[in-house]
């Protein structure tokens, strides 16, 4: 979270920097966790165990293999592969100046490797920008269903469950 006050930023300036500076970070950790997980072998870098650093910018498997680079499997196997949702609370009319123009986060959003939804503060309302457009958010009211997929993930990779330590 990164507090912001639109009322010194008249010329968008500030907000433009935040967003073009601390989303495509926090991109680049969700994207690398998101893609290791979907494909660990092909993305990521397998299993940790025969690893051998390289070069100090990857891993190899043993003495003999490809540089990778992505994360490992016991860094990702606990993790819901989910796309980076940003909530940006502000003017709606700056997030749109901030994505006439030419930069890293318009990038991100438009390219959909990111969601983006903006609260509004002009009239206290969420949109969400979907199809290159903001859409006005409205809950249908329905419970949000989350998976138990952390559970499913540790009972298939034969992990052990918590224990009491007793002294």
């Amino acid at each position: 979270m990164i507090s912001y006050n639109e009322l010194l930023d008249h010329e968008y300036n500030i907000i433009f920097d935040l967003l073009n500076n601390a989303v495509p970070i926090c991109s680049g950790i969700n994207l690398e966790y998101f893609f290791s997980y979907i494909d660990n072998d092909v993305y990521g870098c397998s299993t940790k165990l025969p690893h051998n650093v390289t070069s100090l910018i990857g891993v190899i498997n043993g003495y003999q293999s490809d540089l990778q680079l992505g994360l490992s499997s016991q860094m990702v196997e606990i993790h819901q592969p989910y796309r980076l949702f940003v909530l940006v609370i502000s003017n709606l009319d700056a997030i749109k100046n901030i994505l006439e123009q030419e930069n890293k986060f318009k990038i991100l959003v438009t390219n959909n490797w990111i969601s983006l939804g903006v609260h509004n503060t002009q009239d206290n309302k969420i949109y969400l920008y979907e199809s290159n457009k903001f859409k006005e958010f409205s809950s249908t009211g329905a419970s949000l269903n989350y998976s138990n997929i952390e559970q499913e993930i540790l009972n298939q990779s034969n992990h052990l469950d918590f224990g009491q330590l007793v002294i």
